[in-house]
């Protein structure tokens, strides 16, 4: 196997966290030995899946695969799949029974909604165990939706029919770097709340339509599709202040259309039971791969635990699974792992411009403690006091890095939060901070000065 320099690991062991420094200026294998071992032990990635919201098969269940609808085997290399193979069936004596070959499903096929489903829980199988490539088999039944029966990620899947697939993927990767316009997107969500203690939630679809600048999001419940979630969309911008501002506007113009004055704003995770909230941002102009994902998990979602309130983390691990992206038809991607930071301004502008900050500079940054899956556990769980070791030295190293002068400024306010565990209350109406009418008829300058 070559070595490729995508961007150095941490190294993980089962007592913390700790950089080899001599490996710094190296090129590494794609592959970590560390997970590809924790793939050879079954129970130790099953629990590891399953800690993240994957379901998975037990081998003390694989009796259940005798009423499958379907296996599927998928070839992942990072953040793509490979394709979706599947076994024929033949009629014989015994009934419709499995060829026992492999064949491929074309990209027609591979649209339909649950190959769409197949293909995404593969690629983050592969990505939750903190690998860069395998082959994850998974089960479909008809009534359960897709489960993982089976992962290889040792390098003998190479020589195999469908690792070949990976083998070409490896040796037509090379780091790409992140071109001179980059640009990010936010679309983040609150929801509308009587005022009082035991407020009901009103529903956005009451003052607003699907699309637009501000619109409403969706949210099933049993078997209604309801719109209970306020959704801003500003103007992207390459600017990280640029963009504040535009999220600012957007949250003006929402003002003037959501017209009951008396409903409070909530952001956070979950402010309300059942309603989880995301602070999704878009990112283009950088490309998409295993590394710029962990470097967001790492150095934003793990950091911002430490000020998230009490009901955030009941959002997890449904949503606000580590990795969480989505392919946007701009070309660029989306992450989604983050809860709705809009609750405060200076939490906002920081977390806008470390995501800039991170994305512009992913192969500079070294740490990830997020590959040891003890640290998994204190993200998923919430455990502030575990990750604030963590999160200094993760700050220690983005100091290091020269574009952090440049960003420091609009950083430093959510540094002190996130250093000092200064949680914020995600049943406290967002209005007054933000200066939206009616708490405030004139805009704060610093947000819409051009």
């Amino acid at each position: 196997m070559p070595s490729y320099f995508i961007s150095n690991r941490i190294l993980v062991s089962g007592e913390g966290f700790q950089v080899n420094k001599s490996e710094w200026m190296h090129p590494r294998e794609l592959q970590l030995k560390t997970a590809i071992q924790r793939t050879l032990q079954h129970n130790t990635w099953v629990n590891d899946l399953r800690l993240q919201g994957i379901r998975v098969l037990s081998q003390k269940n694989w009796s259940h695969e005798k009423r499958l609808v379907r296996k599927y085997s998928i070839p992942v290399f990072q953040t793509d799949a490979l394709g979706i193979f599947t076994m024929s069936e033949i009629n014989g004596l015994l009934g419709i029974q499995s060829s026992g070959r492999w064949f491929e499903l074309t990209p027609m096929d591979a649209h339909t909604k649950t190959l769409k489903q197949v293909s995404q829980l593969a690629v983050r199988t592969i990505y939750l165990l903190g690998l860069d490539y395998g082959i994850v088999t998974i089960i479909t039944d008809g009534t359960n939706g897709a489960t993982v029966a089976q992962v290889d990620a040792t390098d003998d899947i190479l020589q195999t029919p469908l690792g070949v697939k990976i083998s070409q993927a490896i040796t037509k990767y090379k780091v790409v770097i992140p071109n001179d316009n980059i640009q990010l997107g936010l679309d983040p969500e609150f929801v509308l709340k009587e005022p009082g203690p035991g407020g009901e939630i009103i529903c956005a679809s009451t003052f607003l339509k699907k699309h637009g600048p501000v619109g409403c999001d969706s949210l099933r419940v049993g078997n209604r599709i309801i719109y209970p979630l306020v959704e801003l969309r500003p103007a992207p911008a390459e600017d990280p202040v640029q963009l504040f501002r535009n999220l600012y506007r957007t949250m003006r113009l929402a003002s003037t259309q959501i017209t009951d004055q008396r409903l409070e704003w909530l952001a956070g995770g979950m402010p309300a039971q059942g309603f989880a909230l995301g602070g999704h941002i878009h990112v283009s102009g950088v490309p998409l791969n295993s590394d710029v994902l962990r470097v967001l998990d790492n150095y934003l979602a793990l950091p911002l635990v430490l000020i998230e309130d009490e009901t955030t983390k009941k959002r997890r691990p449904r949503y606000g699974v580590l990795g969480d992206f989505r392919v946007q038809f701009h070309g660029g991607f989306e992450y989604r792992t983050l809860p709705s930071w809009i609750i405060m301004p200076k939490i906002a502008l920081g977390v806008i411009t470390l995501a800039r900050l991170l994305v512009e500079n992913y192969r500079l940054l070294q740490q990830r403690p997020l590959l040891n899956p003890e640290i998994q556990k204190y993200y998923y769980l919430g455990d502030k006091e575990s990750i604030l070791t963590i999160a200094k030295s993760l700050w220690e190293e983005l100091e290091s890095i020269p574009a952090y002068l440049q960003y420091q400024n609009n950083l430093i306010p959510l540094k002190r939060m996130i250093l000092h565990m200064k949680s914020w209350k995600e049943k406290q109406d967002l209005r007054p901070l933000w200066k939206i009418p009616p708490y405030d008829v004139s805009p704060m300058r610093v947000y819409t000065n051009s």
